[in-house]
């Protein structure tokens, strides 16, 4: 299928090709706030975020309860926001919802949200994940931080991009495994399986900050989109100086036919498959 034939209720034709923003969205489908309690202590609010395509499997289901648990224990109920979703909207209007709704929120409570967690409905993440992201992350210095995710098949690579430039030429390196070296590190472009964004960056980096584009090459970052909503957001980041990160020390799952593909499972799958990443 084309972007072009993708066909989205209530829009013209050529916005199928797609930059929407949030206003876009609340005139599409205009979006519910998110689930909240009106009470809220001194503290930071912390918005949970996703977007479903087909539905989260059941393992990733009890992970989220884990982290809802642990989150509004650590920050308390009423400091918590859990964003609305609607299943089954295509990219870039999944993710465009859930962001419409915090924002609908912030209108309704007149307090803005400080960190957003986004978790994809098909990854694992442990229930320490929001603290450990935090720690890494910066409000000002690097307002956006992600985890490593794994793609789902072979040969497992890890959904994280670098560049080397040679002269004139400039290609592209995507890691053989999520371990080259431990701890944070700057990167040209990284998956969303799991990322935290401090309520700054959506300051910094003016929308769009999602789109669908058929595959072209950006002459000036030297990126191969082919609809990928990810690197757009990426190429926003660097278009606007806000460093793109990624913290390797974090373990996370991307769910592939019930079976965890994360840094201590892809060897094991590597070589069952007999597959090696380049």
């Amino acid at each position: 299928m084309k972007f072009e034939d993708i066909e989205v209720p209530g829009h013209r034709k050529e916005l199928t090709f797609m930059q929407p923003d949030i206003g876009d969205i609340d005139a599409l489908y205009d979006p519910p706030p998110s689930a909240f309690r009106e009470k809220i202590k001194d503290g930071p609010v912390i918005a949970l975020a996703t977007c479903s395509y087909s539905g989260p499997e059941p393992e990733c289901w009890n992970a989220w309860n884990r982290l809802l648990a642990r989150t509004c224990w650590d920050y308390g109920e009423g400091n918590v926001w859990i964003s609305a979703v609607r299943e089954r909207l295509p990219n870039p209007y999944a993710p465009l919802f859930s962001l419409a709704s915090l924002f609908k929120t912030e209108r309704v409570t007149g307090r803005r949200f400080d960190w957003m967690l986004w978790v994809d409905d098909d990854v694992l993440v442990p229930s320490t994940v929001i603290q450990k992201l935090i720690a890494s992350a910066d409000p000002e210095e690097r307002p956006f931080v992600a985890c490593v995710g794994y793609d789902r098949q072979p040969p497992f690579k890890p959904a994280v991009w670098d560049r080397i430039e040679t002269g004139n030429c400039v290609s592209k390196l995507q890691w053989k495994d999520g371990r080259e070296g431990t701890g944070l590190h700057k990167v040209e472009v990284t998956g969303l399986c799991c990322a935290i964004f401090h309520r700054s960056f959506f300051d910094k980096v003016p929308q769009p900050w999602f789109a669908a584009t058929p595959g072209e090459l950006d002459d000036k970052f030297g990126i191969v989109y082919r609809g990928n909503t990810d690197a757009w957001l990426c190429q926003r980041c660097r278009e606007e100086g806000v460093p793109v990160c990624v913290d390797t020390d974090i373990e996370i799952a991307h769910m592939s036919s019930r079976v965890p593909i994360c840094g201590q499972t892809v060897k094991m799958l590597r070589r069952t498959f007999e597959v090696e990443a380049e």
